[in-house]
């Protein structure tokens, strides 16, 4: 039993070969190996060379049967301990593959299982103490990796800055080759610095290539590989774009010197970005577009021409100046809307080289979309008869260019504009009845007050003055007198006639009631006030109850007293004055009995 389990103890060759898989095969290709961890990898795994319970002792409980007396509990534990043991060796030889390819990741998603499936405290803290071991390992040779390529990556920017030939730039790329052809760890951490290490490879390739082209005086590739060097395709370069071009504006290419070259254009881009900024009308960019058409006709048809970094410059400044002065064309129509949206277009859009910085443009389409916001009050705030039609064009542009809960307040400012218009219109042509159906136009005029139409609290005073203007010159027209008592300061419409109703009722001049109780019901439809104070003096609708009395005393007259019974009940029902309740009464009750209607 003793030589049974011996045989499963590891082999010293298996124990080598377990180290050999983490530390020295990839410490050994990037630096010296990490510092010893309090349990070291090594230390880790040779805890599973021992097992829990020495095999004679194990042989010799099994065979005097004392696990079936008094230690039989613990002997049992011990025993299930040492046969897990014992599997632990076969799962040990599954992570040989992993310790081969020193692929960190899959051993320790492996052995994380083993510890979950270990069932006894001995074995799964062998197992824990491995896995911690392996990722103090693992975080110990990523850093060596990823200081090796840093380390790599700015020596090959300080060659390129520094090289003179194609050559010089050969031991750097053959060091960055072996980095990367020693790529045998991929984590997280490390594949960002494996980026940078091809990054970096790519940079130094195109910087030879653009020496070589140099030496050959191929001033054309030169200026090509300049451009490249320069753009945004690099994520990470061992040399910044500053550097770049202070290196390019270093060359002199058939006599053309970049930083000159340079020192022209720019001063042009900047002139035309102040112009673009303070210009008001699309016409005033018109001579700066002409200016940076030319300079691009010159760049294009000449071989001794800058670098093509100065041409596609100034490429851009055009393309952008033009749409700048799209954006310029649609605020002089007044589209504020489009106008913003190009606005909104010259800040989004992609541009390797912007003549206004971004801020700026962002800047400028927030301040439109406040006078976008604001205009309408603006117009609203000023609005007279002179400007009506003006205003209401405007605002029902603005309504177009607007959305959502904007759009809709608009547009009910633009109806009211048009019921304004519409009663202008008719009462200029001396038609009040049809100017008060227009101004009335969607408004609920059923009983003495209450709105479904825009009511005057919710109108900019500049319109609900124009409406009371109205019914005060039309006044006359609509009640057919000419002798009107003269308005208090600034009393509106519904509150004049309502006290002149008043007046009329307390004189019991229903005629003359019946009139101002018709204007009441009309100028109180677009005032959203109580309606419960005014029907204690007169009634829920005094212009039906008046309209019924009236026509009841016509045909008492006409001797058709049945039907002037009818229309006194009508009165009646449609909820009276007060005064005039009395009055009914005491007529229904002097007419002969007739049938109820």
């Amino acid at each position: 039993m003793h030589h049974a389990v011996m045989n499963f103890l590891p082999t010293a060759r298996a124990v080598s070969l377990l180290k050999l898989g983490f530390s020295l095969a990839l410490v050994s290709a990037f630096a010296e190996p990490a510092e010893v961890a309090p349990l070291s990898l090594d230390q880790a795994l040779k805890n599973f060379a021992t097992a829990p319970v020495s095999a004679p002792a194990k042989s010799d409980a099994l065979e005097s049967g004392s696990e079936l007396r008094g230690g039989g509990i613990a002997l049992g534990a011990a025993s299930a301990a040492f046969t897990e043991w014992r599997s632990t060796q076969s799962q040990l030889s599954n992570l040989q593959s992993y310790f081969d390819n020193n692929d960190y990741a899959n051993a320790l998603r492996q052995a994380r299982q083993y510890s979950r499936q270990a069932t006894t405290p001995e074995i799964r803290q062998r197992w824990n103490d491995l896995i911690a071991a392996l990722e103090a390992e693992q975080k110990n040779v990523e850093a060596v990796v990823i200081s090796k390529i840093d380390a790599a990556i700015k020596r090959a920017g300080a060659a390129a800055l520094a090289s003179k030939q194609p050559t010089d730039l050969d031991a750097s790329l053959e060091e960055l080759t072996t980095l990367s052809e020693n790529r045998n760890h991929n984590s997280t951490r490390t594949q960002r610095a494996y980026n940078r290490l091809s990054n970096t490879s790519s940079f130094l390739q195109q910087w030879q290539d653009m020496l070589f082209n140099l030496a050959e005086k191929d001033h054309e590739e030169v200026r090509q590989n300049l451009r490249n060097l320069s753009s945004n395709n690099y994520r990470d370069r061992p040399v910044t774009r500053t550097q770049v071009l202070a290196y390019a504006s270093s060359l002199k290419i058939n006599g053309m010197d970049i930083d000159a070259t340079m020192a022209r254009l720019d001063p042009v881009i900047a002139r035309a970005a102040s112009i673009a900024l303070s210009a008001k009308k699309a016409t005033e960019l018109d001579p700066t577009l002409v200016e940076l058409e030319l300079l691009q006709n010159e760049y294009q048809n000449s071989h001794d021409s800058p670098v093509r970094l100065a041409h596609t410059r100034l490429e851009n400044a055009l393309s952008f100046f033009r749409e700048w002065q799209d954006f310029l064309a649609a605020y002089e129509a007044g589209d504020l809307k489009d106008a913003r949206q190009e606005l909104r277009n010259l800040g989004s859009r992609t541009y390797t080289f912007r003549p206004i910085p971004r801020a700026q443009i962002l800047s400028r389409a927030n301040a439109l979309r406040g006078e976008l916001e604001s205009e309408p009050d603006a117009l609203l705030s000023t609005v007279t008869w002179k400007n009506l039609r003006d205003v209401r064009d405007r605002l029902a542009l603005l309504q177009e260019q607007s959305y959502g809960r904007e759009s809709t307040e608009l547009a009910r400012y633009v109806s009211e504009l048009d019921r304004l218009l519409g009663a202008r219109l008719a009462l200029d042509r001396k038609q009040a009845g049809l100017g008060r159906a227009a101004l009335l136009a969607g408004a609920s005029t059923s009983g003495s007050c209450g709105s479904t139409g825009l009511a005057l609290g919710d109108m900019p005073t500049a319109m609900s003055s124009l409406r009371e203007a109205w019914w005060f010159e039309a006044m006359p027209a609509l009640t057919g007198l000419a002798d009107l008592p003269a308005r208090q300061g600034t009393e509106a419409a519904a509150d004049y006639a309502n006290r002149q109703l008043d007046a009329a009722l307390g004189a019991s001049d229903w005629g003359r009631a019946y009139r101002f109780a018709l204007l009441a019901r009309d100028t109180r439809a677009m005032v959203a006030t109580p309606c419960a104070e005014r029907e204690k003096t007169t009634g829920t609708s005094p212009a039906d109850a008046l309209g019924s009395w009236l026509l009841g005393q016509k045909l008492e007259k006409a001797r058709q007293l049945h039907a002037a019974a009818a229309a006194y009940r009508r009165a009646l029902a449609a909820g009276s004055p007060p005064a005039l309740e009395t009055v009914l009464l005491e007529r229904l009750g002097q007419l002969p009995d007739a049938p109820q209607s």
